[in-house]
C-alpha cells in the first residue's frame, strides 16, 4: 500500500542511517532554496531565552522538550479592553477581542489610508483562520497542573512539545482556566479571567514557538492571494531578536504597500505579549526589535522546511540538543501539512 507524505515522514525521523526522504514535489512557484537549514543566530524560529529538556529512551525515540511559561512574558497581550492598532483604550462596556477603537477605524476609512485598512481587514482573517487551523493540528501541550507561584517567579505553565513521531499521539486541547494565581504588587492575587481573557490566553498558548510555523503554513495563501495584491509591493520575511527576556530569535512579515508605507505583520506576537497584529515598521523596529538578523523574499521559511531533514541521527547531529532536533521534525511537518491549507481555507472562508 502507497504510503502518505504524513507516514513516510513518520518513518524517516525514526531512521538513523543516512539515506534521504524521498517526496513528491511541490507545485508551488520557487525561490532559489537554500541548500541546508540555516542554524545561525538570525534563525528561523521562536527561541526561548534558555529552554530547559528533558531527555529519556535513545535519540530517536520518546524524546521531549518541556519549559516553563511565565504568565509575565505574555500578560500585556491580554487585554480585550485595548485597541490592538493604537492600544488605547475601547470604549467602556465594549466586547469581544482584537478590536480597533473608534479613532482608528475613522483613520482607516479615509480614501489615503485604503491600502492599510485592506492590510488590517487581511491579516485580522488570517489570524483568525491560523489559529482555527493550529487549535485542529495542536499536539503541543499545556499543564496548567503545575502552576506555580512564589515571590520572585509569578504564575507559571509547563509546556511540552507533541509527539511528532507518533501517529497515534491524540490531538490536544488547550487547558480551560477561570483563574490563577499571581503576584499583582508584591503580593500574590487569586486573578479572575473574564471570557475575553481566556480566548487571548488561548491565542498565547496557540501562538508559542510558532512564527516558523505560521510562515511555512501560511506561505501558500500569502502567494496566493497576497503576493501579486492591488495594495501590496512586496513581502518579506524578517528574523530578529527581540526586546524581551524569554526569547532570543523571533520572525515576522515585512510587507511594503503601494503607498510605500512598510508595516510588521506577525500572527504569533502573542507569545510575546504584544498585541498588535499589523505595526509600522520603524514603529515595530524602535519598540520590539534589538537587533535585526536576517531580511529574506516570501517563501523563505517554506523552503527552509522544504529542505528539511527530519532525521534524527545522534551521529549526523550530535551537536544538536533535543529541542533543535524536534523543532527540525517540527518543520518539516509543517511543511507537510502546509499542502492542504489552501483547501482549508477556501473551506474556513466558506463557512
Amino acid at each position: 500500500m502507497a504510503q502518505t507524505r504524513r507516514q513516510r515522514l513518520l518513518a524517516a525521523s525514526r531512521n538513523s542511517g543516512t539515506g534521504s526522504v524521498q517526496d513528491g514535489h511541490r507545485e508551488l512557484p520557487r525561490i532559489a532554496s537554500p541548500s541546508s537549514e540555516s542554524t545561525s543566530p538570525d534563525g528561523d524560529v521562536d527561541q526561548p531565552t534558555s529552554p530547559s529538556s528533558t531527555v529519556s529512551g535513545s535519540a530517536s525515540q520518546n524524546e521531549t522538550y518541556t519549559a516553563e511559561i511565565s504568565l509575565a512574558d505574555f500578560k500585556d497581550s491580554l487585554k480585550p479592553d485595548v485597541c490592538i492598532r493604537c492600544l488605547r483604550s475601547l470604549f467602556p462596556g465594549t466586547g469581544g477581542v482584537n478590536l480597533t477603537c473608534l479613532k482608528c477605524h475613522k483613520y482607516l476609512r479615509r480614501p489615503e489610508n485604503a491600502s492599510e485598512k485592506v492590510l488590517h481587514d487581511v491579516v485580522a482573517k488570517w489570524a483568525a483562520f491560523w489559529l482555527a487551523w493550529r487549535r485542529r493540528h495542536l499536539k503541543d501541550k499545556f499543564a496548567v497542573n503545575s502552576m506555580s507561584a512564589s515571590d520572585s517567579q509569578g504564575a507559571t505553565f509547563s509546556f511540552e512539545l507533541g509527539d511528532l513521531e507518533d501517529k497515534d499521539d491524540a490531538v490536544q486541547d488547550l487547558p480551560g482556566i477561570d483563574n490563577i494565581v499571581d503576584m499583582v504588587d508584591g503580593e500574590l492575587e487569586t486573578i479572575t479571567f473574564s471570557e475575553d481573557e481566556k480566548t487571548l490566553l488561548d491565542m498565547a498558548f496557540l501562538t508559542y514557538l510558532q512564527c516558523d510555523s505560521a510562515q511555512v503554513t501560511m506561505y501558500p495563501i500569502l502567494h496566493k492571494y497576497l503576493q501579486h495584491a492591488k495594495h501590496i509591493i512586496r513581502i518579506e520575511e524578517v528574523c530578529f531578536t527581540p526586546n524581551h527576556p524569554a526569547f532570543t530569535t523571533h520572525c515576522i512579515w515585512r510587507m511594503t504597500l503601494q503607498n510605500r508605507r512598510q508595516y510588521a505583520v506577525s500572527l504569533t506576537d502573542r507569545q510575546l505579549g504584544w498585541l498588535p497584529l499589523v505595526t509600522p515598521w520603524r514603529q515595530y523596529v524602535r519598540t520590539r526589535v534589538r537587533t535585526l538578523g536576517s531580511i529574506k523574499p516570501l517563501g523563505a521559511q517554506f523552503y527552509v522546511a522544504e529542505a528539511a531533514d527530519p532525521r534524527l541521527n545522534r551521529f549526523l547531529y550530535s551537536w544538536e540538543n533535543n529541542f533543535e532536533r524536534r523543532r527540525r521534525v517540527n518543520r518539516k511537518m509543517n511543511w507537510y501539512e502546509s499542502e492542504g491549507v489552501l483547501d482549508e481555507w477556501k473551506a474556513w472562508n466558506r463557512g
